[in-house]
């Protein structure tokens, strides 16, 4: 006789395994890309840099114009995408754990019009569970609002894609091409 059933999701084992379904930097910029977009910004600047502690490890900033995250929980519930209408860019809400699956520390920091903030780090441990811990942030009255993401990537990041990129004001990379951002891409000759 047939039974109904459900799927259902063992959290913590998906948690940790997490960072294996996203194993491109391209797709890791591409989704922070479609978040910033959906927020609201008009711009975003990527920079990429020798990390000062490691001269071999990667340091890799995101920084959008947006109206930064009030609630950090909208960042770090994976699945929970905090947006409404879903039909032009479908959000899965698995941005941010694309780039800390790739990552050996991010630190964030939303900065709100209000003058108000909160900065965060974490490391590849909160996949097995780790706590971290959310500060608040005063902001400067001057300081515009935004999202800053500093991530010291994994050597399995490959930077090479980001480090032999064209011009992208006159050639995008195709992973970028569907969303309607400035995007200044700052890296070493």
């Amino acid at each position: 006789m047939p039974s109904p059933m459900t799927l259902d999701v063992h959290a913590p084992q998906l948690l940790a395994h997490l960072p294996q379904f996203f194993r491109s930097l391209e797709s890791a910029l591409a989704e922070q890309l479609q978040n910033a977009s959906r927020a609201g910004a008009s711009a975003m600047t990527i920079t990429l840099a020798h990390a000062p502690t490691d001269e071999f490890a990667w340091m890799l900033t995101l920084e959008d114009n947006g109206p930064g995250i009030a609630d950090p929980r909208d960042l770090f519930v994976a699945g929970q995408s905090g947006w409404g209408n879903p039909a032009i860019t479908d959000p899965a809400g698995l941005g941010f754990f694309a780039l800390l699956g790739l990552s050996q520390a991010c630190t964030i920091t939303s900065r709100l019009a209000d003058g108000s903030g909160w900065t965060a780090t974490l490391t590849a441990e909160v996949f097995a569970g780790a706590s971290f811990m959310v500060h608040p942030l005063a902001v400067s009255p001057h300081a515009s609002s935004g999202l800053t993401i500093v991530s010291v990537l994994k050597p399995e990041a490959h930077v090479d894609a980001l480090l032999s990129a064209e011009d992208w004001s006159t050639h995008p990379p195709r992973w970028r091409h569907a969303y309607p951002l400035t995007v200044i891409l700052h890296r070493p000759r």
